[in-house]
């Protein structure tokens, strides 16, 4: 929320269960750690805070970035996180103590980043900037393994499939990707248009649990459904005439989640 603050729903109920204050200006990222029971949250104040869900107990502020941050994941043992920030850089956080395990690379960019994303086996981590380039860094050997230049506008959002083979980027540009992670070729390109064929930003996008299905929202009110591998439009899901930024499926695959220009989170069941 622009106030700083970060609230909890029950998406069975649509119930209110916490509301986190604690940040000075706009709350952009988020991410719950992998039992679910720590949440960390970032802003446009630089910092990192990590809240206990229950009761809704902050445990942590990290002076994290100098800049906004922008992207938040935790790698798959949830003793680590990965933050992306405006000033360029990319850093990983022990999670217990707040400090800094290492400056991730690139040491230098061009321009801020806007999107980071772990691979399910944390092996490989992936990065969007606000020039459109996207980059996947090996967390093993901390080099740049591809630098995937394919946007050419700011990169709000990213995602690995489940299987970490491919990976997903939207940008502003109007263009969805899906690239071999192996390779980094482009494997599938979507476009988003109005009806005079400019181009209309995407801003989410997000695997389907089992990595079939590719779902991307954006300018155009819609969320999408897309085979994963052909491209095919399979279903749309309307936003009701307002933009829509963040998509997310639940780990189980049956919930699709969007945020609305207007602060409204619309969700639905794909479970069929």
């Amino acid at each position: 929320h622009q106030d700083g603050t970060t609230t909890i729903w029950d998406p069975v109920s649509g119930r209110q269960l916490l509301d986190l204050a604690g940040h000075t200006s706009t709350v952009i990222s988020a991410a719950a750690s992998p039992d679910n029971n720590t949440l960390v949250t970032g802003g446009y104040d630089g910092t990192l805070k990590l809240w206990d869900i229950n009761p809704g107990r902050e445990l942590l502020t990290i002076a994290a970035h100098d800049e906004q941050v922008y992207d938040i994941a935790y790698n798959q043992d949830g003793l680590h996180l990965a933050t992306a920030g405006f000033d360029g850089k990319a850093k990983l956080w022990d999670r217990a103590t707040g400090l800094l395990a290492r400056s991730l690379p690139p040491e230098e960019t061009s321009s801020g980043l806007s999107s980071l994303d772990l691979s399910p086996d944390g092996h490989k981590m992936a990065l969007g900037s606000w020039d459109g380039t996207v980059l996947v860094v090996d967390m093993i050997t901390d080099q740049v393994e591809q630098s995937l230049t394919g946007h050419m506008a700011p990169v709000p959002d990213l995602d690995f499939s489940a299987d970490g083979k491919r990976l997903a980027t939207v940008g502003w540009d109007g263009a969805a990707n899906v690239w071999d992670i192996d390779t980094g070729e482009p494997v599938l390109t979507l476009f988003s248009k109005d009806d005079l064929g400019a181009s209309l930003a995407i801003s989410g996008v997000a695997f389907s649990a089992n990595g079939d299905y590719l779902f991307t929202g954006g300018d155009d009110d819609f969320v999408h459904q897309w085979d994963a591998i052909t491209g095919e439009e399979l279903a749309r899901f309307d936003g009701e005439g307002l933009d829509l930024y963040g998509v997310a499926v639940s780990p189980d695959g049956n919930l699709l989640a969007a945020g609305r220009q207007d602060g409204a989170v619309l969700l639905w069941d794909i479970s069929s």
